[in-house]
């Protein structure tokens, strides 16, 4: 008879223990993302939508000093 295997444990994702370091933040306006799948990749990193579209209007410093909304 074969050997029993163990079954493979799931190893879930806890979002809650990040801590506030390594959690992922906008390239523009710097902020740690409420929610990831917001973002899009931009540049060498991702960004919101709303700080993406004001950096490609030329905007960039807006985005920074208004907040997102």
């Amino acid at each position: 008879m074969a050997p029993r295997r163990r079954p493979r444990r799931k190893r879930l994702i806890q979002h809650s223990s990040l801590s506030r370091s390594n959690r992922p933040r906008c390239i523009v306006c710097e902020e740690i993302f409420d929610s990831p799948s917001l973002s899009i990749r931009f540049g060498k990193g991702r960004a919101h939508l709303l700080c993406a579209g004001l950096v490609k209007a030329g905007l960039r410093e807006l985005a920074r000093t208004s907040g997102r909304w």
